[in-house]
């Protein structure tokens, strides 16, 4: 996503983006910034380019290390905030989590605040009840429940809490909740680095789907079609009306073999049965349900 939602915004809009990296210096930051997209085969042209300024930053720190100074023309001069920021990790604990995932929400909400900016936060559907407590999630805010116990999934779920809070005082705030973001549609280009094709891509040599419990009954969702959906839902703030959290997944669920069998074609997939949901303008935000 962090590649793709600053290009579609700028394919879509007219917008100035201004794309925070943990960088040290401004064109350390600017490298970075073309260096992912040039990765994920985007290239910018010079207009593009020049609607592009990388900013210097670290939003696991106090004020992101940045000068008051920038920090007040931040607040004065964004339209719209979009956090996609965040430390994954399905080893570290909540306490390791919380600067970068959920302490930084609550300083871009403190910033959104000066001027009632819109801030879209990019979620997890992992925040959910297990299946076998909650076969359906719906696109509401969650209580807290014995199904979060993972730092990832505890960090998330916080920041979704302070995200409620702002929305009952007034602020526009909009949750946006992903599955597994695969590759696009088109070219199926994937993160290397990411843990579970790291997984695939060990077993599948050797003739054996390593397919974790970790991963049973995952959505996977192409980072095109998320990109899409949510700058659409960012641009038509009227769809959001009867927000504020929307799912961004496809209807069917991953399923497949237990490890270490030689690899088959998996079942085929059942339609799952889609839960209660509130009336909206964008047919591809239903209630997901997760394992």
């Amino acid at each position: 996503m962090g590649a793709y939602l600053p290009a579609r915004l700028l394919s879509e809009t007219e917008a100035e983006i201004v794309c925070t990296v943990r960088a040290g210096s401004t064109p350390e930051a600017a490298a970075r910034v073309h260096a992912a997209l040039t990765h994920h085969g985007m290239t910018l042209d010079q207009r593009e380019s020049d609607r592009v300024t990388a900013l210097p930053a670290d939003l696991a720190r106090p004020g992101f290390v940045l000068p008051r100074e920038t920090l007040s023309d931040l607040a004065a001069s964004c339209d719209v905030i979009f956090h996609n920021a965040a430390t994954v990790s399905i080893m570290r604990d909540y306490t390791t989590l919380r600067a970068a995932n959920t302490e930084s929400t609550r300083q871009l909400l403190r910033l959104a605040a000066v001027h009632t900016t819109p801030l879209h936060y990019v979620s997890t559907l992992s925040v959910a009840p297990p299946a076998r407590h909650s076969p359906e999630v719906p696109e509401e805010f969650l209580p807290p429940h014995a199904g979060l116990r993972h730092g990832y999934q505890q960090s998330k779920w916080a920041s979704e809490r302070l995200l409620e809070q702002a929305a009952e005082r007034g602020l526009p705030v909009t949750v946006h909740r992903l599955g597994r973001v695969v590759g696009p549609a088109d070219t199926g280009h994937l993160n290397e680095r990411d843990f579970l094709w790291s997984v695939l891509r060990a077993g599948i040599p050797e003739g054996i789907l390593i397919l974790l419990e970790l991963f049973e009954g995952e959505i996977w969702t192409p980072v095109d079609f998320v990109a899409r959906s949510l700058v659409h839902l960012s641009l038509h703030p009227d769809t959001t009306a009867s927000g504020p959290v929307f799912h961004h997944a496809r209807l069917l669920r991953l399923r497949g073999r237990r490890p270490n069998r030689r690899a088959r074609p998996a079942p085929r997939p059942r339609p799952r049965r889609p839960g209660p949901r509130r009336p909206r303008g964008h047919r591809d935000h239903l209630p997901a349900r997760r394992p």
